[in-house]
């Protein structure tokens, strides 16, 4: 919805990846994530969220590229590490960032979800 990204784009925490000039994903990086990460939160971390990647593009590897190149932006800003999380009942999700390796270091809760 427009008035959820309007400021995330003002902030510009969103990217959108190109391929042959066309928008084939997009992800929101942040430099912080007290929300769901509290007392983890040390500032030594950059955090993916709203990952996505276009339908009739999926399955050719865009979304671990984005990952790719969010863990180049983090390491430039000096960050140790490269965080997400997503819903612990999207068993599909959960098992994509395992596959990209990323691991789960906890469970959250926020605004009555389960967070992995």
């Amino acid at each position: 919805d427009a008035e959820w990204l309007r400021p995330r784009v003002a902030a510009g925490e969103i990217w959108i990846a190109e391929l042959d000039g066309n928008a084939v994903a997009t992800a929101r990086l942040l430099w912080a994530d007290a929300a769901v990460w509290g007392k983890r939160e040390a500032g030594d971390a950059a955090y993916v969220h709203t990952l996505a990647v276009r339908r009739d593009r999926a399955g050719a590897g865009i979304g671990r590229r984005v990952l790719a190149w969010a863990a180049t932006m983090a390491r430039g800003r000096g960050a140790e590490r490269l965080r997400l999380d997503c819903l612990a009942a999207n068993r599909a999700l959960v098992a994509y960032y395992r596959e990209a390796g990323f691991g789960v270091v906890g469970t959250a809760r926020l605004a009555g979800d389960d967070l992995v």
